[in-house]
């Protein structure tokens, strides 16, 4: 073989090379993309309830484009809601989830800032969810539900629906000003 044959050799076996470690790189994006657009993803947060600022509520939702099956839920420590109410007994610590499909949300009252407000702002704790996606992968994560950040918000100001009801009673109080003409 001659010279240039050799180097011709060599630079088709680099471009070979190269050719098929790219095609393994892009075969390798192109599972995590599928895997990114069927797998579920929890998203658990705290706030405060829309009319009232010292009402807390918890959201629980399934941000990801696929199901989340068998979700099961488990807090560090356990804290009274309210009197005779453990956060431990709610339905869903109790039993858990059967099914979340993509962008289903659950929200629901989780307490008042005004009950117990100390030992809220001062004791944080973990929630542990636990679930699978419809090909049976197993997700495990954890938050921080933490009541301090929602110190000292300020009471928002009437909310759109109790500015309509107003309305509707001021509307209501001179319609019945109004006599009939004769």
């Amino acid at each position: 073989m001659t010279g240039w044959e050799v180097s011709y050799q060599a630079a088709l076996l680099a471009a070979s090379i190269a050719l098929a470690v790219t095609t393994w790189v892009l075969a390798k994006e192109t599972r995590l993309l599928r895997r990114a657009q069927t797998d579920p993803r929890l998203s658990i947060w705290i706030g405060p309830e829309e009319r009232e600022v010292h009402w807390i509520e918890m959201v629980i939702e399934n941000v990801g484009a696929g199901p989340a099956y068998g979700i099961t839920f488990t807090a560090s420590r356990d804290f009274e809601r309210r009197k005779d109410a453990p956060f431990s007994k709610l339905g869903f610590m109790t039993t858990g989830l059967p099914y979340l499909a993509p962008r289903q949300r659950i929200r629901f009252f989780l307490t008042s800032l005004l009950d117990d407000f100390k030992s809220k702002m001062e004791n944080p704790f973990d929630l542990r969810v636990s679930y699978r996606s419809g090909e049976n992968a197993a997700f495990d994560e954890t938050f921080r539900i933490d009541f301090s950040p929602l110190r000292n918000l300020p009471a928002p100001s009437a909310s759109p629906l109790q500015d309509i009801a107003a309305k509707l009673d001021e509307i209501k109080r001179e319609i019945g000003r109004l006599k009939p003409s004769t």
